[in-house]
């Protein structure tokens, strides 16, 4: 982790020996609608912010982003949103499922299959 505010932002940065090259940012910021032509913030509203920036390092890189990694990045990202809409009182109306290829990507890798549980679950 290369900085950390809890409740507000936190950055990650990815290198070698990963096949990945660069930075991981979440962000919390104060919220608007979007698409209105309202400026500004609407009072107790937020906006997760999700920025990868990043380059591939050789052949697996380059092959790995495409065919693995993007997928099991985009379920990761998927499942912290359901998580932060329970953290925050308004739970998703469809939980996030796997898709074939994210199982079979987290099989090839070895991952663990449990799922946390959402926040105040039993």
């Amino acid at each position: 982790m290369a900085a950390y505010e809890p409740g507000r932002h936190v950055l990650f940065r990815f290198r070698r020996p990963t096949p990945l090259e660069g930075t991981h940012d979440l962000e919390v910021l104060p919220g608007r609608r979007p698409g209105t032509a309202l400026p500004g913030r609407r009072p107790g509203t937020a906006v997760l912010r999700h920025t990868l920036v990043g380059r591939p390092l050789g052949l697996t890189g380059l092959l790995g982003w495409p065919l693995v990694i993007r997928w099991l990045h985009d379920a990761v990202i998927e499942e912290l949103l359901d998580r932060a809409g329970d953290a925050v009182g308004d739970p998703p109306a469809r939980r996030t499922r796997w898709s074939p290829w994210v199982r079979l990507g987290r099989l090839l890798l070895g991952a663990r299959r449990d799922h946390p549980r959402p926040v105040g679950a039993r």
